[in-house]
């Protein structure tokens, strides 16, 4: 089933469109599903045909990202871990869907490292990122255990209140 991007039926004011009702669907208008780029063991692309003939590559799956750093001036693969947050979605960290902004963890030179994703995987068909500085780094982290932590002592806590 195609996905249609095509101008609202409806005006700012609420009204109805009859510039839009008026006329049908063109094949220009035509979009495509998200690709939602997963880290996977194997990494998977797919083609895809665009306007004017042209061609697009999705990443399905992901296994490493290349990761630049700007101080040093190399660029190297790293091993995707996981997704630790993701700014686009809640549910993508959760699903550890690749988008542009994400955190990322790396194994980096044998070390783990949080890498933020500087591409589009859904559209360039490549994932490449930039460290974060360690400031952002240990917040991150942080926050992730300070929140399971806090879990943990609601737990207690209701457990003990049970039993009394």
């Amino acid at each position: 089933m195609t996905q249609w991007d095509s101008l609202s039926l409806r005006k700012p004011s609420g009204g109805l469109n009859n510039s839009v009702n008026s006329r049908h669907k063109k094949a220009l208008e035509k979009g495509g599903f998200p690709a939602n780029a997963r880290i996977a063991k194997n990494t998977r692309r797919k083609g895809v045909r665009t306007l004017g003939g042209n061609k697009k590559i999705k990443q399905l799956y992901a296994a490493q990202v290349f990761v630049s750093d700007s101080k040093t001036g190399l660029t190297t693969a790293a091993a995707l871990l996981t997704v630790k947050t993701n700014s686009a979605d809640r549910q993508f960290a959760r699903q550890n869907i690749l988008t542009r902004g994400a955190l990322v963890e790396v194994e980096l030179n044998g070390v783990s490292r949080l890498v933020r994703i500087t591409s589009r995987p859904g559209q360039s068909g490549t994932v490449f990122g930039v460290p974060v500085s360690p400031e952002t780094e240990s917040a991150v982290m942080t926050e992730k255990s300070s929140a399971k932590q806090r879990k943990t002592r609601e737990k207690a806590s209701k457990a003990a209140s049970k039993k009394e």
